[in-house]
């Protein structure tokens, strides 16, 4: 990935992926992911989260490089 966005993207998801799959981290924070249900429920969670992520850095909200707040309130119409 050439673009600063996209590569803190693609690292933002697969930093979820490697979280999930380290053993001393899942237990002690989803100690419950051997169940089918709860690991569907994080499986959703990480596709939901990141889909978002990624629409809000298609809309320009991630950039790292300018006034994010700005950019937020002309989303969300609020003032500053």
């Amino acid at each position: 990935a050439e673009h600063p966005v996209v590569r803190r993207c693609v690292l933002s998801v697969q930093s979820q992926l490697h979280g999930t799959l380290a053993p001393e981290m899942v237990g002690r924070l989803l100690p419950d992911l051997q169940d089918p249900a709860a690991l569907q429920r994080w499986a959703d969670h990480i596709a939901d989260f990141s889909l978002a992520g990624l629409d809000a850095a298609a809309r320009g909200l991630l950039r790292c490089d300018g006034d994010r707040g700005a950019r937020l309130a002309a989303v969300t119409g609020e003032s500053r």
